[in-house]
């Protein structure tokens, strides 16, 4: 079966919970602070619920990989992802944002680019963005990664 996305559901909650509260995810987001269940909670069912917002768990066949999410912002689609801490430094980040890509094109997901932006220090993010083809954009605070959709 390989590598494939699958869209999230409801009993997908915890298992993204105990990644997003991982210390590196942590120290790579924006807000490091730790998530509580129920501030997570509520924000999994309203992202679930939302006709602008994907996320979709990478499978290397039946074993869950990272997550992936795209917000969808006037045609952009803004991407948020991250890897299970066994699976990190593995590609797995290519992988994921490159199958992303061909996902958009299966669902229809009517945007024109994808957005990545990343802390500055985040240098396996920042790697796997150039290696999907993202074109580099620095400010002070983080780094764009832009890619227009054919």
């Amino acid at each position: 079966m390989g590598l494939y996305l699958k869209p999230v559901s409801g009993e997908d909650c915890a298992l993204l919970f105990e990644w997003v509260n991982d210390n590196e995810v942590r120290s790579n987001a924006f807000n490091s602070s730790k998530v509580k269940y129920e501030e997570h909670n509520k924000w999994f069912n309203e992202k679930l619920n939302s006709q602008n917002t994907f996320i979709y768990i990478l499978y290397n066949d039946a074993v869950p990989i990272g997550q992936i999410r795209i917000d969808i912002c006037e045609g952009t689609g803004i991407i948020d992802y991250s890897i299970a801490r066994k699976y990190r430094g593995l590609g797995y980040g290519t992988d994921l944002i490159r199958i992303l890509e061909e996902q958009i094109f299966i669902d229809k997901i009517n945007i024109s680019q994808l957005v990545g932006k990343v802390k500055a220090t985040n240098k396996p993010s920042r790697r796997a963005f150039k290696k999907a083809g993202y074109r580099e954009y620095l400010s002070e605070d983080y780094v764009s990664y832009i890619k227009t959709l054919d």
